[in-house]
Order: structure tokens, then sequence, then C-alpha cells
């Protein structure tokens, strides 16, 4: 048996007090003498016999008690670390966007606080408390004392993370396995689907998890999921299409629904949506881009939950970048004069000077010497693009050793290009979706690589194969190799409907415009189009009065800002860099909570059963009475036993002479 606290047990001392008061009150006897009194003797023997027999009673009746009281404040368990004297309790408290609804008790984060408050008192003193939130970091993930763990309660706020079920409890069996104390954890929650996922995603605990769900109303709520533009860039007075996907988790199907997109007071244009019940469906919205409009507003109306009736997007224009053409080509021309995306065409013989910026297309390839494969690296290693298309005698020697290119040979059929191609993710920004009946182009001549690719990904591939354009990686920046001249006697592709968007698309690769926006409380980095302030100097965020300093990091092409911790609520902010503004980015809470669906209990049942989980009942009993401890059970009967032993010590003590006395003179004479 181990105790919670071994420090009281050498209260055990104690025991020495009633023996020695019993020593010292019978060590002496005093001896009186009488004549004729040898008839009296027999009966002193034996009423001194009782007495000692009394005392002796009455001594370990005394001393038991106190043990059995000693050893009920020790707290005796069976439990292996009981002896540490401390139970590590890990609780996680829900606090991301679900958790501001409402339920009979009000706020559900301000009850799940209550609830983690009783829970905490209800250890006290026995416990070392872990408070997890969806907030990254921080004092509360370390076991602190109870204070401290009400302290770091109080302190937690909403947040637009969120974390999965399986993650938190993979966190709480973590943490908790490098405890050598007892182990307790509670998850209190709203407990809805998207939080706690499937049954079979949750990891086997090896910990008593107790389960409090702070049960909300069912909200029918209407989500604004997702925006993303139909061209990637936004260009001043140039027409674009902003398309959207909206979520309807309502019972009722939506008509006509409306959804606006502003800038500022403008409404830039208006969309009407219809959409199932607890279905999705996409929309979209066509808009001309305003001079000086840099950010917008996409909106609905809907009055349940409002987090996610806002998408904040960045329409800044992009920069206009010029087109380097080395050589030439009809139809890459053609392809420029149809694009705004490009200021100016410029013919080079060469590569272009290192302090240029813009896109290089080299039109009827023939070779590169190696001092011209460096700079061709040294313009891509920078960010930038560059495109090869082969004369029909063109030798790609030069290119394999700087990039990895396989070996060509000249090749010739009548192939049709292959339409699994338009499935590469290459293509996520030219087609809604994959076209189904596309009539795909024909190759005549051109450079066969028998399959291989060399250091390259084949963007689009023939129905043998080969590759027909192919994507090299540079450090920063993308070349694209293609296998067959811009020519009509060598391919129709040049003519075809695919042509435009895969050239402009491979001509953007890496010059895109701003990023449309970022989520709140994630783990990725946000691009922006402006210089790193010189000397490291700190950006900041503004939105009205609201300035934060951001995570801002040095990129090839500007600067990178983490969206982890701040800025924590959804808005468009100004980048203010070397104290002026300099660009703009949108910031939206995450979606993951806009589905109100919780979680049914019984499905989970097989899950709990095995894994030492449990419901607590919060609205029949508080969670501080069914958070009490169950290791110390026996501290009750220890409890029992010694007033058992003290009521044994008075009862010999009052009645103990009056039964003797009894005793005595129903015995016969001898």
């Amino acid at each position: 048996m181990n105790f919670l606290y071994p420090g009281f047990l050498f209260a055990l001392l104690l025991v020495a007090i009633p023996v020695l008061v019993h020593l010292f009150r019978f060590r002496r006897y005093k001896t009186v003498f009488f004549t004729r009194v040898k008839f009296l003797r027999s009966v002193e023997t034996e009423t001194r016999n009782r007495n000692k027999l009394k005392h002796l009673l009455t001594l370990l009746s005394r001393v038991l008690a106190i043990v059995c009281l000693v050893l009920a404040f020790a707290i005796p368990s069976c439990q292996k670390n009981a002896a540490t004297g401390k139970t590590a309790i890990s609780i996680y408290i829900d606090n991301s966007l679900s958790m501001q609804n409402t339920g009979g008790n009000g706020i559900l984060f301000e009850t799940a606080r209550e609830k983690a408050r009783e829970i905490v008192n209800s250890w006290g003193d026995a416990g070392v408390f872990q408070i997890l939130s969806n907030d990254p970091g921080g004092a509360q993930l370390q076991f602190s004392s109870a204070t401290d763990a009400i302290r770091h309660i109080d302190a937690l706020r909403i947040s637009p993370s969120s974390a999965g079920l399986s993650k938190v409890l993979k966190r709480m069996k973590e943490d908790l396995a490098l405890r050598p104390e007892n182990k307790n954890a509670y998850v209190i929650s709203d407990f809805q689907q998207s939080f706690t996922g499937l049954p079979e995603s949750l990891p086997k605990m090896n910990t008593t998890v107790s389960f409090v769900r702070v049960a909300g109303k069912v909200v029918p709520n209407i989500s604004l999921d997702s925006a993303w533009l139909e061209q990637p860039f936004v260009l001043e007075k140039q027409k674009n299409k902003l398309n959207f996907r909206l979520k309807n988790f309502t019972s009722n199907a939506l008509e006509e629904f409306p959804v606006k997109l502003r800038a500022g007071n403008n409404l830039l244009g208006i969309s009407r949506i219809s959409v199932e019940p607890g279905a999705e469906a996409m929309g979209s919205i066509e808009f001309t881009s305003e001079v000086g409009v840099s950010t917008a507003e996409l909106s609905i109306e809907d009055a349940a939950v409002d987090f996610d009736n806002r998408l904040f997007l960045n329409l800044s224009p992009a920069p206009v970048n010029p087109l380097f053409i080395i050589g030439n080509n009809s139809f890459v021309e053609a392809v420029f004069q149809s694009q705004s995306i490009f200021g100016v065409m410029k013919k080079v013989g060469g590569i272009p000077p290192q302090n240029e910026s813009g896109v290089l297309v080299w039109c009827g390839f023939t070779g590169i010497a190696d001092a011209q494969a460096g700079l061709l690296k040294s313009w891509l290693s920078s960010g930038r693009a560059a495109v090869i298309v082969p004369a029909p005698n063109a030798d790609f020697s030069g290119l394999a050793g700087r990039f990895g290119l396989p070996v060509f040979r000249k090749a010739g059929g009548n192939l049709k290009l292959a339409a699994e191609s338009l499935k590469n993710p290459f293509f996520r920004n030219v087609f809604k979706s994959v076209p189904a009946n596309v009539e795909m182009p024909r190759v005549f001549q051109y450079f066969s690589s028998e399959g291989e690719l060399g250091n390259g990904e084949a963007i689009l591939r023939l129905e043998n194969g080969n590759p027909l354009m192919l994507a090299f990686t540079a450090e920063q920046g993308k070349l694209f190799v293609f296998t067959a001249p811009f020519e009509n006697t060598a391919t129709n592709f040049v003519k075809s409907s695919l042509f435009l968007p895969v050239l402009t698309n491979a001509l953007i690769a890496e010059n895109g415009g701003a990023a449309l926006y970022g989520t709140a409380g994630s783990k990725k980095f946000i691009p922006v189009n402006a210089a790193f302030p010189a000397g490291d100097k700190a950006v900041v965020l503004k939105n009205g009065k609201v300035e934060l300093a951001a995570e801002a990091i040095r990129a090839e092409k500007g600067m990178k800002i983490f969206m982890g911790r701040e800025p924590a609520l959804a808005g468009n902010y100004e980048v203010i860099s070397d104290k002026q503004k300099s660009a703009s980015i949108s910031v939206n809470q995450n979606r993951e909570d806009s589905d109100p669906a919780q979680m049914k209990e019984d499905v989970f049942s097989p899950w709990m059963s095995s894994n030492k989980a449990q419901w607590l009942d919060t609205g029949n009993a508080t969670v501080a009475k069914l958070a009490l401890p169950k290791q110390g059970a026996f501290w009750r009967l220890f409890i029992l036993l010694a007033s058992i032993f003290f009521a044994v010590e008075v009862m010999i003590i009052v009645f103990w002479d009056r039964f003797s006395t009894k005793f005595a003179k129903s015995k016969p004479a001898s």
C-alpha cells in the first residue's frame, strides 16, 4: 500500500504518549499492611488483574484509534505512484469560435472555464495541473499548482485556432506519460463533429479521460466557406471574376440567397445563389477593379453565427511585369497581346540583366553555352520564370548539366496529348473542373526522352508517355521546357484552346499577384508583395486604431507574415514598414467550426469503453463532486475504524467497572 501524503506517517509517534502515560501510571504500587486480612488477599489479586486488563484494553483501543487516524490523513492507496503525494491532471478547455454560442448557463466558453475551475478546486493541493487550449505555447502548458492553474484559466480567451480531439488526446497522453504521479485528464468542449472527428482517428489512451460537455443550442448556420479569383491577377480597370463557395447547414433550402462584394461603401457586385439543405454550392461575382481599391469584403446576412458571414479579400493590383523574348514567334506574341498582365514586350538577344524584373521566353532555342546557362540559373534563382521553346534542331545538352534535363532525341509521329495531363495541379487556376470532352491537340515532330523526366515534372504528356512540357525548379524560380517547336508543322497545340491558358499559366507561375487572404491562427505564412524594411525593422499590421507587431521574415520577393498568433481578428490590414504603408493583407477566421452538428455519444461508446474514458453528467451533479480522487477511498475506512476504536475506549472506561463487579458477584465462592 502507498500513501498520497507519507509525511503524515510521522504522526504515528503520537502513539508513544498513551503508552508512556500507561507505564508511568502503573509502574509503582502503594502497599498497605493490614492485620488478619489474609482472607482479602485473593479478592485484591483478582481486582488488580481485572484493572490491569481494563487498562491494557483501553491502551490498545487508544493506540489503534490514533494509528487509524494518522493513516486516514496520509490517504492510503493501492496505486503505484501514490507515494509522490500528487496527481498530474491535464485539462483541455475548448476556446474555439464555436464556444461563443450560448447554452442553458450562458456563453459556452464561460461555462467551460467555470467547470475547469471546479475540477481544479476539487483536487486542490492533491494535484498539479496543466491547462490546454487551442492557443499554441504559453506557461499554461506546464504543470503547476492549483493557484497558477486558476490564473491560467482566467487568462484564456476565444482563439481563432482550432484543434481536433485526436490531437488534444495525443498531447495529453504524451505530456502525462512524462509525469511520475497518478494521472487524470479532462476534456471540456461542446463536442462538435468537426472537433471530435471519427472514433478510429482517436489514439488509444492509458490514462483516465473524463469528457465534460457544455451543451449549447444547435443553431442552423450558413457559411461563406472560401473564395478564389478566376484570373490570378487583379488589374486596375480590368474585369475579373470572384468565385466563392457557400455552405448551407440549415434544414431549409436557400433560394436566390444574396451574396455581396463591397469595397468600402462601394458595391462592386452582387450574386444570388440557391443551395439545398445540408449542401454547398459555388457562385461567382464579376467585378471591375477600381483605381485605388486594394481590399474588399464578401458578405452574407445570417443571424445565427456571424464569424463566417464575411470573407475579407486583398484585391491589390498585381505588379505589371515586362515580357522578355529571345527570338521570334507569332504565337507567343499573340498571347502577350491578349494578356494585360504584362507591361511591355522587350526583344533581347540573350539573358536579361539581373537587375531587371519580368518573364523570359526563349523562342527557337538551339542550344546554350555554359556561361549563358549560368546566367539563366541566376535569373531563375531570385524567383523569376523562364520558358524554353525549342527549334527543330535544338540541342538540350547545355541545360542538362545545370537543370537535370533528360537526354532528348528527335522523333516524329501523330500523337495526341494525354487527357490525364489536365488533372495536374498546374491547371488548378485554369479550369474550374477538367473538361469532359475537350479536343486534345496533336504533335507531329518533337524531342523524345523515352519517358524519362530527369529532375523535372511532366506537366503535359503525350499518349505514349513522353513529356510535352516539363517543369524544373531552380531555387526560387521555375524553368518550363517544351519538347515540340511552336510551329504548325510540328504541332497544332499552338492553335488549340489549351495553348493560351497553358502558356499564360507558365509565364505567371512565379509572378502571381497578392495572396487573396490568410487564415488567422494557422501555421502558414502569407506572402506580401512589399520590400522587407531596411535594417530588419519591425513590421506593423494596422486595422483602424489597432496596431499589431507582425511576425515577418524576409523572402526572395519581399516578405512573409506568419499567421499563427497575430492577427487573431479577421479583417483587412495595412502592412506598415519603415513607417509607411507598403501593402495590404486580408485575414479570415477558419471555417472548421461552421458546421453546428454535435457528436453523438453512442458512436464513441466502443472507443470509450476500451480507453478509460467516461462522460461526466454535469446536469445532475457538479464536476467537482465527480472529480474527487478515487484513489483516496481507503481514508474513509480508516476514519471509520478510528471512530470505532475511540468508541470502544469510551465503553471500556464507562461500563467496565459496572460489568466486572456484576461478574464478580455472580461468581461462586471458592
